[in-house]
Parts: structure tokens; sequence; C-alpha cells
């Protein structure tokens, strides 16, 4: 069956219709498990037959494997705008994939295109009730609906911050300054966490333009903001290049500072019941100065925060919020 299924892929790439029949028919008669002509049918908005299609499928699979088609019953009822069938099909896929973020976002989405925004930003702050660490990517999108924003009280304005750096009297020669490092770790009742990175780079050389001339988002993160500004406070937006881990900020100049922040979801950890060891900070290095380097832990009520601070690290200061 693989080079048929080949063979109907490449026809599909190129949107020819008389081989997608021609090759979907073979496949199916080669392999009557495939949903090649579900699919089709799907494509083609012909609800009733990929219904028909669909419980065809069903009869070969016995009932503990017959959830995984959910999601295809869902196509369908959307493909119909059945509203009563889409909430019945997603209430069934919540109960077969609990920690599913998608099927969160479904319902929120559900919910938006009845023109119910408190409605959707429910629906996420339940599933982030009932599955934090799963979900914990559900902050974000929560927080563009307009709904609470963990992170917000602990974000730095990065206008602000380069403002105080030129008041200052301070000077640097170095080939690079990073203006501001600011790390605040939001943990949240089951130990997962969000983790804001913000960081401010002047370019002082030639040799810091090529190193801040390309970025790397972060592994299981987002990015809020990342921009070059130049002398005159104009912010220009990177270069996003398809097919590549890096990002160009090719506009970067001797002068320049280079804004980033960044979002990492972490998941509780395994191995320490009811803990979480930190990642550690370094207030300073021995190449690039520090202008201003900061770590916040913002924790729930009840949790013990143990600081093993090393060298001539600062004080810590403790407030509650």
């Amino acid at each position: 069956c693989a080079p048929i299924e080949a063979a109907l892929n490449h026809a599909r790439r190129r949107d020819r219709i008389e081989r997608i029949d021609r090759y979907a028919d073979q496949l199916m008669a080669c392999n009557a498990r495939s949903s090649a002509r579900f699919a089709l049918l799907v494509s083609a908005r012909r609800w009733d037959d990929a219904e028909a299609e669909l419980e065809r499928l069903l009869t070969l699979e016995p009932p503990q494997a017959r959830s995984r088609y959910l999601a295809s019953r869902l196509d369908i009822a959307e493909g119909r705008a059945n509203g009563a069938e889409i909430d019945a099909v997603l209430a069934a896929l919540g109960e077969a994939r609990p920690r599913s973020v998608t099927i969160a976002l479904e319902r929120a989405d559900r919910r938006l295109a009845e023109g119910d925004v408190e409605g959707a930003q429910r629906s996420l702050d339940e599933a982030l009730l009932a599955e934090p660490a799963a979900n914990a990517e559900l902050h974000r999108i929560r927080a563009a609906l307009g709904g609470r924003d963990e992170l917000a009280p602990f974000r730095i304005d990065g206008a602000t911050a380069i403002a105080e750096y030129e008041a200052s009297d301070a000077e640097y020669d170095q080939p690079q300054l990073l203006l501001l490092d600011y790390t605040a770790v939001r943990v949240f009742e089951d130990a997962s966490q969000l983790v804001l990175t913000h960081q401010i780079y002047k370019a002082q050389s030639e040799e810091s333009v090529d190193e801040l001339g390309q970025f790397s988002p972060p592994e299981g993160g987002y990015i809020l903001t990342l921009h070059t500004i130049k002398a005159d406070g104009t912010r220009l937006e990177p270069d996003l290049i398809e097919g590549t881990d890096q990002i160009n900020l090719p506009t970067v100049a001797v002068g320049d500072y280079v804004e980033m922040e960044t979002v990492r979801v972490v998941d509780p950890p395994i191995g320490i019941p009811g803990g979480i060891l930190g990642d550690r900070f370094y207030f300073a290095n021995v190449e690039t100065p520090f202008h201003r380097s900061e770590l916040v832990v913002a924790t729930p009520p009840g949790i013990e925060i143990t600081v093993d601070p090393r060298g001539d690290a600062p004080t810590a200061l403790r407030s509650t919020m």
C-alpha cells in the first residue's frame, strides 16, 4: 500500500483530481482501514457521504479504539455548523483526552464563534484549573483574549529601562553591553512554571553586531518581544525565514539595542515531590558587563523559598502580594 499512498500524496500536492480519485480507490482496495476516501469527502464538503464513510471505518475498529475518530466526527460537525453536535463531540473528546490543549482551544474557539468572549475566557480558566501543567500555554491565549495575564505584574517596560540607562552616568567600553538581564519565574500550585526572560543588549562593536544579528527561540517557549531599537527610537521587527531555526535581525548596527522577551513553559519536576529546583541565575560574568540584573520568583502562599547564594550575590528581598 505504501507506493499507492505516496502516489496519492503526490497527486494531492499537485491538485491532480483525476489521479487523486484513482489512487484513493486503489488505496481503499489495498487497505480498507485507510481514511483516504474520508479525507477526500471532507475536502469536497460532502458531509453526508463523509459521515457514511466514517461509520464504515468505525465498524472495522474495536470499541476501545473508536475514540480516535472523534476528531473526524468533529470535522463533520463543524463543516455542517451543527452547534449541538460540536458541543457533544468536544465533550466526548475532553473525556477521552483530558490533557489536550487542542481540545481546550476548540472549546474556547466555539464560544468565540458565538461572540461570547467571556465564555471563551471561562473555558480557558476551567482547562487551566483542571490540568495546569498540560495546559500551561493557554496562559498566553487567555491574556490575548483580555483575560488574566499571570505575568503582567512582573513585566518590565523596555523603553523605560533604556531611558534610565541613558540618563545614568554609567559607561561601558566593552564590545557588548547587557543593559537589562531580567528573569521572572511564576510558580503555580501544581509546581508548573512560566519563566519570563527579558534581555536588552547594546551592540558596541562589529563583533557584537554579528552575534546579535541572529536569535534562537527558546525550546518549549514563545516570543513576546523581539526587535532592534535604533538611536532615534525606531523599532524594527526581524526577518522571518521559513525553514530555519534562527530568526535574523539584519538591521542591527553599532550603537543599536536589541530587545528580546521570551516565556518558557516548565512542567512540574519529576523526583522532587512538593518541591521545585530553580535554574541558577548569574548576576555578572567576566566578558560582558551587566547594567541591570534581576531575578524575581513568585510562588503561591505556603511554598517556602530557599535561596542558595554564591559569591558576591545581592541580598534577596521578600514581599507578599
